[in-house]
C-alpha cells in the first residue's frame, strides 16, 4: 500500500496543476504574405484569414457563453480568461497586419 500513495499523490497534483491551465483555441494564423506575393498568395491568406477570424470569434463566444452561464466561479472565471486571451492575441495579430501593410505602402511610394 505504500509504494501507492506517492504514486496516488503525484496523480492529483498533476489534476490540479492541468485545471489551471486556461482553455486554449485551436485556431491557426495564417502566414502573413510578402507585399510583392502573387494574387493566388494573397486570395489564399485572405481566405486564411477569413477562417482564423470565425475560428476566433467562435471560440470566444464559446468562453463567453461558460463564462456567463457557469455556475462553478472558478471555471466562469478561467473561460473569461481564456477569452480575453484569445481576444488580445488575435488584435496583437491584426496590429502586426497592418503594421506591415503601412510598412509595405510606405515602402512603395
Amino acid at each position: 500500500m505504500k509504494p501507492l500513495i506517492p504514486l496516488i499523490l503525484a496523480t492529483l497534483i498533476s489534476s490540479t496543476a492541468m485545471a489551471d491551465e486556461p482553455t486554449k483555441h485551436n485556431c491557426t494564423k495564417p502566414v502573413i504574405p510578402i507585399p510583392q506575393a502573387s494574387d493566388l498568395v494573397n486570395k489564399y491568406y485572405h481566405k486564411h484569414l477569413k477562417e482564423y477570424d470565425a475560428c476566433m470569434t467562435k471560440f470566444t463566444d464559446e468562453q463567453e457563453a461558460i463564462a456567463k452561464n457557469s455556475a462553478d466561479v472558478g471555471k466562469a472565471n478561467a473561460a473569461h480568461d481564456a477569452a480575453e486571451a484569445a481576444i488580445k492575441e488575435h488584435n496583437d495579430f491584426i496590429e502586426e497586419v497592418n503594421a506591415r501593410n503601412d510598412k509595405a505602402g510606405a515602402d512603395s511610394q
